[in-house]
C-alpha cells in the first residue's frame, strides 16, 4: 500500500478481531491511518480498538461502505471447504 502514497488520513475499516485483524489494525495506525475496527462479537472487537486507540463499531450497524478509502476483511469467510 506504501507504494501508492501515504496512508496517514486514509479512512480504514478492519473487519475482524482475530490475529490478521490486529496485524492490520496496529500497522494502518502505525502509517497514521484513521482506523475503525468492525466485529461481529462486541467485547473482542472493542478490546482491539482500545488496544489500539482507534475506534469501534458492531459489525451489524455497519451499513454503507461508502465513509471509508480502505477496508480489510480479517474474518475466515470464505477460508473453509467449499463443499461445507
Amino acid at each position: 500500500l506504501r507504494t501508492r502514497g501515504s496512508l496517514a488520513k486514509v479512512r480504514a475499516l478492519v473487519i475482524g478481531a482475530g490475529g490478521a485483524a490486529r496485524a492490520a489494525v496496529l500497522g494502518l495506525c502505525d502509517e497514521g491511518a484513521l482506523v475503525t475496527v468492525a466485529n461481529r462479537t462486541e467485547p473482542r472487537g472493542r478490546q482491539l480498538a482500545d488496544e489500539a486507540e482507534c475506534a469501534f463499531e458492531p459489525l451489524p450497524e455497519i451499513t454503507s461502505l461508502d465513509r471509508f478509502d480502505l477496508v480489510v476483511n480479517a474474518t475466515p469467510l470464505g477460508m473453509g471447504d467449499a463443499e461445507q
